[in-house]
């Protein structure tokens, strides 16, 4: 079995460590500042690149899938693409409360709070998926995050010299749909 170690070097594996530590810690902040994003703040700090690529999904009139990694803040990905006027809505996974941190469980609360909602929605993936085909034949962007805790069938494949398992939901949705 191969490791990372086999394709970088120390000195590039303590680089990237802090680069990931970095990105943590930013996402947790983007995230404790998510009652506060508006218009104003996605235009000057979310950068939106490919948009042509959503445009053109979105033309035929099925609505588009999203496929997003945990590399980062997926809650910018949202307000990044609705302040844009997309309508946009992302699968959350079944809240693991018990296991959060008081951080944790306030960033949770906030998400749920009507009032500092930007406009997209959230939908939970552990309820059912009449939400997301609604979503897709209105048109929306559904954001999905293929490496998420919640699926059934995970597929094991290569992944930066290591096996990463998969979920095949998004891609069963795209066919059952069309998006």
């Amino acid at each position: 079995k191969r490791h990372l170690k086999d394709y970088y070097t120390d000195d590039e594996l303590k680089a990237a460590t802090r680069r990931c530590f970095d990105v943590y810690v930013k996402r947790h902040f983007e995230t404790l500042r998510h009652e506060t994003i508006s218009k104003e703040f996605a235009d000057k700090y979310l950068k939106a690149e490919g948009i042509q690529h959503l445009d053109a999904a979105l033309k035929n009139g099925k609505g588009a899938i999203i496929l997003f990694f945990h590399f980062g803040s997926f809650f910018m990905t949202l307000p990044a693409l609705a302040f844009r006027g997309y309508r946009a809505v992302t699968i959350i996974g079944t809240p693991e409360l018990k296991k959060q941190s008081w951080a944790e469980k306030q960033v949770y609360n906030i998400r749920k709070d009507e009032r500092y909602q930007f406009p997209s929605k959230f939908l939970r993936a552990d309820k059912s998926l009449k939400p997301i085909i609604k979503s897709l034949r209105e048109n929306e962007l559904v954001q999905l995050d293929y490496d998420g805790r919640d699926g059934t069938k995970w597929i094991p494949a290569d992944f930066l010299g290591q096996t990463g398992y998969f979920s095949p939901g998004a891609l069963r949705i795209a066919a059952m749909t069309g998006a």
